[in-house]
């Protein structure tokens, strides 16, 4: 019975006391065994699935009635004797002792003995032959036994094991449990893969499959477990939350998105996908198979209710007819030469797609700006030699490390997918390339650290896309020994046997990743007007700072110059600001940018002006709210509080930074009116 302790009992107790609501009942003796607390659900809510089905657990019938299957080694029937003797050397005697005999070689077990149906005294009811017995044979092979059971009239059980018994015992049987020595080629597996590390499987599987294979693990391994961690994923939905499955047709085929976006797409979104909710949602498209366009089905709603494809589409594109994967599979529609099959995708996977592709073509400009000679790659004597933009990307690149670590460490994948799009996207391409253009080519320390943050990506980017990163591997490797204090990178012939990086927290420089902040959103702040304001990326124009942003702008040693598109960079005086200088509000002061006068409508500007101070006052007033409430200021973390105060106070000298460029831009506008009444 499964409500038996060693069974449901064990189960509990393997579950991580922090998980764990409760205590379960302790156990007589011993107090503790192996695998005690060890097993851990990810995320951690699936336990209490987990821990309230085995409280409330009932006996299950193990039997099923198909024509395939592992049929139940039992056989049941009862005892008759043969002749008058009863006695020692009765038949019925002998037959009974050879039982036992076989039960204590473990050839078989006996599982079931009861007085059969015809006993009518005690006097029979104490006679061998006057029961009836259930024994489970061990072995298939055990002809000998087998043929005496049917001797005697027993019969098989005509049944064959329920399929969730006979995966309760997958982790064991598939590695020779119970007679590893009846199957040479599983010498040592079970002590060596059993318990396993993860189980990953979905929610809906947590009780016929992880429970039970958790409780017939521990029963016939002396409480070991068959896995420590159980990671479970969400569900994969179509577009309107179906789940998806052939008979609907709405599933995608993994070789066919492969065929249309490649495997490191699909396998990067999937796993940006693997969140810790239950489900999640992928919009199913058709491809046309006679000119390939991609578009969203015609649908109707099935006999049982649900959206599906229609079974016959019109590509919108080249007007042919083709038919869907729900029309296939249902025979609503047959596919031929004239209208063939279409494939399903999803346009999610275009975002795979396009970072694959951001990474070849980013690892192409780096490479060729790389030289694999001794001056090329020798590391930088001290960290001064670098660049702000180089002491930042390393700083990124540790962070990155790290936050990919503990997001593998906690099963959140899609979190270390997230932190190594914006590492690769958005740091390492949009700005670390961009910003090094003018410079890398004749800087041998900057290349050495390009060469190093390049290969470093690569292998923390392989687990993920792992054939794009290997192709490139050869070719990084080629150019150069990647070397940098404090950071270790071994080389490697293969990529996918290269050494996981090993970056010293000391790499960290909080002052240059707090500069370039400040960089970047200065530099923001000026590509926003230049696009408020329809400048074309070519055209070069003038700032003029105050004396902070201008120290500002000269620690970032040309960045903000490259990427803002500046042809020049000069203090601001308030007392003269340059005439058609549109106003820019940047850390409470005001800066003004030139040379985009013939760009400029001053009503726009007024508008831009006013959304700016609106922007403010919302932000500001949100900051008020926070700190105006004493829970908040009293038990939130010190360090958030003085963080939401300095935010307050940026956005306040933003805010009248703005409003006194509205008021000199309004009064400017009402001194035109007079001027020119027209």
């Amino acid at each position: 019975s499964v409500t038996d302790d060693r069974l449901r009992g064990e189960a509990l107790r393997a579950l991580n006391p922090e998980q764990y609501d409760g205590t379960p009942e302790p156990r007589q003796r011993p107090p503790k065994c192996e695998g005690d607390g060890e097993l851990t659900f990810f995320p951690a809510r699936y336990a209490k699935t987990f821990q309230a089905w085995h409280e409330n657990l009932r006996d299950w019938c193990i039997s099923r009635q198909l024509w395939w299957g592992h049929r139940i080694p039992v056989w049941s029937g009862v005892q008759r004797h043969s002749g008058e003797s009863r006695g020692p050397g009765s038949d019925v005697v002998a037959f009974e002792a050879r039982l036992k005999r076989w039960e204590k070689d473990n050839r078989i077990a006996i599982i079931h003995r009861e007085p059969a149906e015809h006993v009518q005294s005690q006097e029979d009811l104490d006679k061998p032959e006057f029961h009836s017995w259930q024994v489970c044979v061990r072995h298939e092979d055990e002809n000998e036994v087998i043929s005496e059971l049917e001797h005697w009239g027993y019969v098989q059980d005509p049944d064959v094991l329920d399929t969730w018994f006979s995966s309760a015992l997958w982790p064991i049987s598939t590695m020779g449990w119970p007679e590893p020595r009846d199957f040479p080629d599983t010498a040592g597996l079970l002590e060596t893969f059993n318990p396993s590390t993860v189980l990953c499987t979905g929610r809906d599987i947590i009780t016929l499959w992880v429970s039970r294979m958790v409780m017939f693990n521990r029963y016939f391994r002396d409480g070991t477990l068959p896995f420590r961690h159980v990671y479970i994923h969400p569900m994969i939905q179509d577009g309107h939350g179906q789940r998806m499955s052939k008979s609907l047709g709405n599933g995608v085929d993994p070789r066919d998105i492969i065929h249309s976006h490649g495997a490191d797409a699909m396998r990067f979104v999937l796993v940006q996908m693997a969140t810790s909710t239950q489900d999640v949602r992928l919009p199913v498209d058709l491809i046309c198979p006679h000119c390939g366009a991609t578009f969203h089905p015609d649908e109707i709603t099935s006999p049982a209710g649900y959206r599906v494809a229609a079974p016959q589409q019109e590509c919108p594109i080249c007007k042919k007819t083709m038919v869907s994967s729900y029309g296939a599979a249902c025979g609503f529609a047959t596919p031929s030469d004239e209208t063939p099959a279409a494939r399903n995708t999803s346009a999610k996977f275009d975002l795979g797609r396009n970072f694959a592709n951001k990474l070849w073509n980013a690892a192409r400009f780096a490479l060729s700006n790389l030289q694999a000679s001794d001056d090329a790659t020798k590391r930088p004597s001290d960290k001064a030699e670098l660049a702000l933009v180089d002491r930042w990307i390393i700083t990124r690149l540790h962070r990155t490390l790290h936050a990919a670590e503990r997001a593998i460490q906690q099963y959140q994948f899609n979190v270390s997918a997230e932190a190594m799009y914006d590492l690769v996207w958005r740091d390492f391409c949009d700005w670390y390339l961009e910003a090094i253009k003018p410079t890398v080519k004749d800087n041998p320390p900057q290349q050495q650290v390009l060469r190093t943050v390049l290969n470093a990506i690569l292998r923390m980017l392989h687990p993920i896309c792992p054939f794009v990163t290997e192709a490139l591997w050869p070719h990084v490797q080629a150019a150069g020994e990647a070397d940098l204090d404090d950071i270790t990178l071994p080389p490697s012939e293969l990529l996918a046997i290269a050494a996981w990086p090993k970056i010293a927290c000391r790499v960290d420089d909080k002052e240059a990743a707090a500069t370039f902040e400040r960089v970047q959103a200065l530099t923001d702040a000026i590509r926003t007007v230049r696009g408020e304001h329809n400048v074309q990326p070519r055209q070069r124009i003038r700032i003029h700072a105050t004396p902070r942003a201008m120290a500002l702008i000269k620690s970032g040693e040309g960045v903000v110059e490259t990427l803002a598109g500046l042809e020049s960079a000069s203090l601001l005086d308030p007392s003269a600001p340059p005439a058609g200088a549109i106003p820019l509000t940047f850390e409470g002061e005001q800066l003004r940018l030139s040379g985009l006068a013939e760009a400029v409508d001053p009503a726009t500007e007024r508008v831009r002006l006013a959304k700016l101070v609106q922007h403010k006052e919302q932000a500001a007033a949100g900051f008020r709210k926070r700190l105006d409430n004493d829970s908040y200021v009293n038990k939130a973390p010190a360090n958030l509080v003085d963080e939401t105060r300095t935010r307050l106070a940026e956005a306040e000298a933003d805010l009248a930074a703005a409003r006194r460029d509205l008021e000199v831009l309004q009064g400017a506008g009402a001194a035109t009116e007079v001027e020119h009444p027209s």
